[in-house]
């Protein structure tokens, strides 16, 4: 009994959970409920209301059939047993037989003309008006329904001819017919009142059945009214598993998402407006530089060919200084915004460092720097665009080198770390702050905030290596403790 009673648990908890699970379902079986509970009220006021307008009458038409059929079995009685006028004593018997089964009913054998021949004890009657009775009957077959009051007064009489030997006679039965109580009512003329009330009852029970669902619509609706506004912190309340818990999901999706791009586009923005500033200020210094010294160049103010050459000297460096800057904010953009395909191929990076390290080498040279290597013994093989890859950490080289103090090192480690192959970069310098070291592969970023020619380059290099390693699908940052700088990249490898 007990498992028969958790079996029925489940399933109505597994109904009740499709139910609410689907909105159609769940106002499908509230419609269904509304309409079931106002059929039983209309069906209740129908009753209420016939009871108030409930009449009675008498109807004896059983009655008067029955009586009818008893003066048909007295006829029967009498012609099967071939009575005659002279058997007194068997007349006197099939009479007294009938009404002792109605003691009230009262017999008669009458002539044609109504003369009474044979009757029972109780009769009082001597003489009997034929036609009389022969229109009474007609009446009180077309009219059988009489008042309460005065249906205790109301008397039959109902006759039959019969033939006894060889005589006709008429048998007649007077007799008090039983009545019938039937109840009738005008429920036509109140009809509209039990239709009404129905009807009441099912706009006022789905109304309550449906007014949260209703509510929390509303709700939703105003949660998307917060948002469109501005408001993207504005989060609605998940109700429920239906469709409209989906909604509120969705719309507090939106809302996370559209934050996040507001945010972004700020941030793209505010980016914008620093990258117009700080192209503006590197392209400015070389370009007034070089209008500068034009100028004079053009005026002739200089005092013999040794400072005009100086001059032109000068005009040429920040010219190639111009051209660099260009090419890497070129670089940089193709790289972030044109989608540039890679021409992958498989090769050695432990070569590639070396080759990239042998040709750096005069640059070492000049900068008073020392270049020591640490790499792994094993050919390590990676699958890269080799152009690309040589000016990550072409770019990463060259910032070690002119960020290092001299003279200085710099050293360039390779290892293999299960199928990851990790470079690493490191020099003594300046100690870079934390805030700065989070931001310092961002473009145009420079620890020195006065964007000096003196303390380095466009600002570009490690946002062009940055946006190389990760087209490669590697990663790249940066660590610096006690002044030691070190950079590390991580590339997969061919297994």
């Amino acid at each position: 009994m007990s498992r028969l009673a958790e079996q029925i648990r489940n399933t109505f908890s597994l109904i009740k959970k499709r139910l609410f699970a689907s909105l159609r379902l769940e106002m499908l079986g509230t419609f269904v409920i509304c309409v079931l509970i106002s059929m039983i009220v209309f069906y209740a006021s129908s009753v209420v209301v016939s009871n108030f307008t409930k009449q009675f009458y008498f109807s004896f038409s059983s009655g008067i059939t029955a009586l009818d059929n008893e003066v048909e079995a007295i006829k029967k009685e009498l012609e099967k047993q071939k009575i005659n006028l002279n058997d007194k004593e068997k007349i006197a018997e099939l009479f007294a037989a009938h009404q002792k089964r109605h003691k009230n009913n009262k017999i008669y054998l009458t002539d044609l003309q109504g003369n009474i021949l044979y009757k029972t004890k109780n009769g009082r009657e001597t003489k009997i008006d034929i036609y009389y009775v022969i229109r009474s009957m007609r009446s009180y077959k077309d009219y059988q329904y009489y008042d309460f009051q005065n249906s205790q007064d109301f008397q039959y009489t109902t006759l039959l001819p019969v033939a006894v030997g060889d005589d006709s006679r008429f048998v007649v039965l007077e007799g008090l017919p039983e009545g019938t109580v039937i109840y009738w009512n005008k429920l036509e003329y109140y009809f509209p009142i039990p239709l009404l009330m129905s009807v009441a009852t099912f706009l006022i029970l789905f109304y309550i059945l449906t007014r949260r669902k209703v509510q929390y619509i509303e709700e939703l609706s105003n949660g998307l009214l917060h948002i469109s506004r501005g408001n993207m912190n504005y989060r609605v309340v998940k109700k429920g598993e239906d469709e409209l818990s989906s909604l509120a999901e969705n719309i507090n999706y939106m809302s996370r998402s559209l934050k996040k791009k507001i945010a972004e586009e700020r941030i793209a923005e505010k980016t914008k407006n620093e990258l117009i500033t700080n192209v503006s200020h590197d392209l400015r210094t070389p370009l007034t530089s070089i209008i500068g010294y034009l100028g004079l160049i053009k005026e002739e103010k200089y005092e013999n060919q040794a400072e005009y050459n100086k001059y032109l000297h000068i005009v040429y460096n920040k010219a190639e200084k111009l051209r660099c800057l260009i090419e890497d904010l070129f670089e940089f953009t193709k790289l972030n915004y044109s989608g540039v395909d890679l021409n992958l191929q498989t090769i050695v990076l432990t070569d590639l460092l070396a080759q990239l390290c042998e040709e750096l080498t005069p640059l070492f040279k000049e900068e008073e720097v020392i270049l020591e290597k640490e790499f792994s013994n094993d050919n390590i093989v990676v699958k890269v665009d080799p152009v690309k890859i040589v000016r990550a950490f072409e770019n990463l080289m060259t910032n070690a080198i002119r960020y290092s103090c001299k003279p200085g090192k710099v050293r360039i480690s390779l290892t293999k770390v299960d199928n990851e192959a990790i470079v690493v970069v490191q020099n003594r310098s300046k100690d870079i702050p934390r805030e700065d070291l989070v931001k310092i592969f961002e473009r145009f970023y420079r620890v020195d905030k006065s964007r000096s020619e003196k303390t380095g380059g466009s600002g570009l290099g490690l946002a062009i290596t940055k946006s190389i390693i990760e087209q490669h699908q590697g990663s790249i940052w940066a660590e610096c403790e006690n002044n030691l700088v070190k950079f590390y990249v991580k590339l997969c490898t061919n297994k």
